[in-house]
């Protein structure tokens, strides 16, 4: 919080100017935040901590960098002062490919189980 906080105030007003750049950093500041915290397993139990927060920080920083960039998109995109129209309607795209990745994601974990060793049955076989 304290992360995204000191990046509002240091680095607000500049977001307006460089639209496209902030957007891009937002997504590559979130994809490094979600790779460390894919790496956080793979790291020593002492840097767990540091990684985990450094994931952290950078998962919060896409957020503000994202969501400043967000307003100013949308408002670029409404023709015709239809601001409210353009917001919903990518929210609600936004809504339907993350319950199409959720299903997918699903199907997948389905198709990718290994399956039971026994028989499947659980039983004593007899």
């Amino acid at each position: 919080m304290i992360g995204s906080l000191a990046f509002g105030y240091a680095f607000g007003r500049h977001l307006d100017a460089d639209v496209k750049e902030w957007r891009l950093f937002a997504d590559v500041i979130n994809d490094v935040g979600l790779t460390l915290q894919l790496a956080t397993t793979l790291l020593p139990r002492r840097h767990f901590l540091l990684a985990s927060s450094a994931a952290t920080l950078c998962v919060s920083l896409c957020g503000v960098a994202a969501g400043a960039t967000k307003a100013s998109i949308t408002a670029h995109l409404a023709a015709g002062g239809n601001v409210a129209d353009v917001s919903a309607k990518e929210g609600a795209q936004e809504t339907a490919i993350t319950l199409a990745g959720l299903v997918l994601g699903l199907l997948m974990a389905n198709l990718l189980e290994d399956p039971p060793k026994d028989g499947g049955d659980g039983g004593d076989g007899g």
